[in-house]
C-alpha cells in the first residue's frame, strides 16, 4: 500500500469503512444486540470516532463552519418532526401537554433533563429520537472548533486546556445541558484531533506500528475506565480522571480501528463496511425508529405463539434494522433526485 493511496484527496474507502463499523456498533448498542463481554471494548470510542472522522475530512473554507452547522441542523429538524409525528400516531397521543414537552425537547435536544439513573427524570425528546442529540452536538462542536483551527500555535494549547477545564466543570452540572453543550467542548477537541491527523503521512510499516501499539493500550484503558457514554456526559468510572482518559481512549480507539481498515483497504470486508459508512447519517437518525417498529411486529407474532430464541432474535433484529435503514436511504435518495430534477428544470425554463 503506497503512501499516496491513503493521503490522496479522493474519497477514502477505509475512512468510510471506519464510520460504517462505528454506526453498526451504535445500532448494536441501541438494540441490545451487542456481545456482552466485548461490548465495552468495542464501543468505548465509537462516538469520538465520528467526531475525529469528521475533522479528518474537514476543509477550512470561507463560511465552512456555518455550512456544517446548517447541514447538521436540517436533518435534525426533519427527523425530529418524523419522530414527533410517529409518536403521536403510534401511541395515540392527543394530550397537548405531552406534545408540548416533546416540542420543548426538540428545541432542547436532549432525551432526558437529568443524567441516567436519576429518579425521577424528565423525558424530553419523543420516543426513539434519542440519537438525534449527536447532530446538534456535532453542529455545536464545529462552532467551538473554529477558534482552535484559526488560533496561533501558542494559543492552541491554552484553548485545549480551557476546553478540558470547561468540560471538567460541566460534569458537575445538575442537568444535561441543551444541545449537549456539556459534551460539545470534548467533541470540538476530537474534531480538531481529526483535523490534525490528515497531515500525517503513512506507509504500511507505520500503519502496522500504530495498530500494534494503539490497540493493546486502548483495550487496557477501556477496561480500566469503563462505563463510557458520551451522549449523557459519562466519561468513565474514575471521576475527573476519566475525562482525559476518555480523550485518550477516543483517539487511540479511532487510530486502532482506522489502521485496521487501512491494512485491509479495498478488500471485500472493507467494501461492505464502507457502504454503511456512506449512509451512516441516515442510519444514525432512523435506526431506533425502525427498531421500535420491528419490535412491535415481533411482539405481535410472539403473542400469536411465534416467538424465536434470543440467540436468533438478536442478529435478526440487527439485520432487519439495517435493512430498513438501507431502504430509507434509497427512498431519501429518490426524493432528493426528484427535487433536484425539478430545480434543474425550473432553472432552464425561460423567465
Amino acid at each position: 500500500m503506497s503512501e499516496s493511496a491513503l493521503t490522496s484527496t479522493s474519497r477514502k474507502e477505509w475512512l468510510d469503512a471506519l464510520k460504517g463499523l462505528a454506526i453498526i456498533l451504535v445500532v448494536m448498542s441501541h438494540t441490545d444486540c451487542g456481545v456482552p463481554f466485548l461490548h465495552k471494548y468495542l464501543t468505548a470510542c465509537y462516538m469520538p470516532l465520528f467526531f475525529i472522522a469528521s475533522g479528518y475530512v474537514f476543509k477550512k473554507k470561507a463560511g465552512c463552519y456555518q455550512r456544517k452547522f446548517i447541514q447538521l441542523l436540517v436533518p435534525y429538524i426533519s427527523w425530529a418532526i418524523v419522530y414527533l409525528s410517529a409518536a403521536c400516531i403510534l401511541y395515540h397521543v392527543t394530550d397537548l401537554k405531552k406534545i408540548g414537552i416533546w416540542l420543548i425537547g426538540i428545541v432542547y435536544s436532549r432525551f432526558n433533563l437529568f443524567e441516567l439513573g436519576t429518579m425521577p427524570n424528565i423525558k424530553l425528546l419523543p420516543p426513539g429520537a434519542g440519537p438525534l442529540w449527536f447532530l446538534t452536538c456535532m453542529a455545536l462542536s464545529y462552532l467551538l472548533v473554529c477558534p482552535l483551527i484559526q488560533a496561533k500555535s501558542t494559543m492552541r494549547l491554552i484553548l485545549i486546556l480551557i476546553y478540558l477545564g470547561i468540560s471538567a466543570c460541566l460534569i458537575f452540572c445538575p442537568i444535561l445541558m441543551p444541545w449537549s453543550l456539556d459534551t460539545a467542548f470534548m467533541g470540538a477537541l476530537f474534531i480538531y484531533a481529526g483535523y490534525l491527523f490528515k497531515d500525517i503521512r503513512l506507509n504500511r510499516r507505520r500503519i502496522w506500528i500504530a495498530f500494534l501499539v494503539c490497540t493493546p493500550i486502548y483495550l487496557i484503558l477501556s477496561h480500566i475506565n469503563s462505563g463510557i457514554n458520551m451522549s449523557v456526559r459519562e466519561y468513565g468510572n474514575l471521576g475527573l480522571i476519566s475525562l482525559p482518559l476518555f480523550g485518550i481512549i477516543g483517539i487511540l480507539g479511532t487510530v486502532s480501528y482506522a489502521t485496521f481498515f487501512m491494512l485491509i483497504n479495498h478488500s471485500r470486508l472493507c467494501h461492505y463496511f464502507a457502504y454503511f459508512g456512506r449512509i451512516s447519517l441516515t442510519i444514525m437518525c432512523s435506526h431506533l425508529f425502525f427498531a421500535r417498529l420491528i419490535k412491535v411486529v415481533y411482539e405481535y407474532f410472539s403473542n400469536q405463539g411465534a416467538s424465536i430464541h434470543k440467540a436468533i432474535y438478536l442478529p435478526v433484529m440487527l439485520v432487519a434494522t439495517l435493512c430498513c435503514c438501507i431502504l430509507a436511504q434509497h427512498v431519501l435518495s429518490y426524493i432528493k433526485g426528484k427535487i433536484l430534477n425539478i430545480k434543474q428544470k425550473n432553472a432552464t425554463q425561460p423567465g
